[in-house]
Order: C-alpha cells, then structure tokens, then sequence
C-alpha cells in the first residue's frame, strides 16, 4: 500500500494484524468509537504522525507504531491497561506521552529510541520492561511509583541525559545494564533493600559519584 495516504474507518471493531504495516505514505488514519482491537505491527513503518485511540481499546498491542518515524502525537484514555512489547520503538519525534492511570504493564522495548523528555510511571505497574526506556537521549526525568518491584535488564540504558533517579524501596536487584551508557548520570538513591547488582549495571556511567 505504497500509494495510501488517509483512511478513515467506520463500523469496525477489530483491526487484525500488520493491516497497514508498512504504508510509507500513509499519515492520517480516523479510528472509529466502536473499535475494541488492533492487532500486532498494524501501523508499524507507516508515516502516521497523530493518532487517538478510541475509548474502547484496552491494550496497545506488540510493535503497533513501532519504527512510525513520523508519529509525534498519540492520544489515549484511561481505559489502556497495557502497553505491550516495542509498541513505540523507534518513534524518534515521540517527544512527550501521558501514561494513563489503570496502566498495568509496559512490555519490553516499548519506547525504546523515543524522544522523551520526561515520563511518569501509573501507580498499578509493578514491572518495567526490559529495554523498555533504553536509547531516549533526551530522557532528563522518570517519576517511579514504590509499586515497582521490578525493573529489568537494560531499561534505561542510553538514556545519556539522566542525571539523577531515586529507586523504589522494593527493588531488590539492579539487572543486567540497567544503567549502561548513561553518561550523565551523577546521583542514584538505592534502598538497602537491593540485594544483588548485575553485570554491566553501572558501565559507563562516567559521571557517577553517589549509590
């Protein structure tokens, strides 16, 4: 679908997987009221560069925008409970998200290579997705509630921006390069909770001056 540019859905409650996948051209896309599901990478690699998910969808499914380099906009209500695995990787003008409260999981690599300023994780995760943050080069800010219990591997890795965060007290092993690559990193406040820190979890954290 080389040639598609706008599309306007009406009527339809599933759109299944990888429907658009690929539609280079296609920037524009009208999602009904109606609409309760979209399938795995069904815009990914398209040019969308504004959306709002109606109010009936729950999950944002595997790679949905993945690799939409256009897309800098995305609207959704509090209803989305799970932002599932890569769904933004790779949306490089993706400057800002507001994460909707009942957010319950947020998969791996799910804004990888975005460029976020900022984000604050909802109360109802307990779990961040391994690579979930890593390569946001403009990341400067995470807010993380102490109903985290778990961050895996690589999550912020390359986020070269971060200077400080404070962990959760329930944390209680710092995974395998969770903080690699980031440079600025200067402070980082770990409960004594923490029991076990993995391999490469601080390389290259040049700046490091305080656990």
């Amino acid at each position: 679908c080389e040639s598609l540019r706008f599309v306007n859905i009406s009527n339809c409650r599933i759109i299944g997987n990888e429907v658009f996948k690929g539609c280079i051209k296609l920037t524009e896309i009208k999602l009904p009221h109606c609409l309760r599901e979209i399938g795995d990478y069904s815009f990914s690699g398209s040019s969308i560069e504004k959306i709002k998910i109606p109010k009936k969808v729950t999950k944002l499914s595997e790679g949905l925008f993945m690799n939409c380099d256009k897309l800098s906009s995305i609207v959704f209500h509090d209803s989305i409970e799970s932002i599932n695995n890569k769904c933004f990787s790779n949306c490089p003008l993706l400057v800002d998200v507001n994460l909707p409260p009942n957010l319950e999981l947020i998969g791996e690599s799910s804004f990888a290579s975005t460029s976020l300023k900022k984000i604050s994780i909802p109360d109802k995760i307990k779990i961040i997705g391994e690579s979930c943050f890593s390569n946001c080069a403009f990341l400067e800010e995470i807010e993380i509630p102490e109903t985290i219990t778990k961050i895996e591997k690589g999550a912020f890795s390359m986020c070269i921006k971060l200077s400080t965060l404070k962990l959760p007290n329930k944390i209680k092993k710092l995974e395998e390069n969770i903080f690699f690559g980031c440079k600025e990193l200067k402070e980082i406040k770990v409960h004594k909770s923490v029991k076990s820190i993995e391999d490469g979890a601080f390389e290259d954290c040049l700046l490091l001056k305080e656990i």
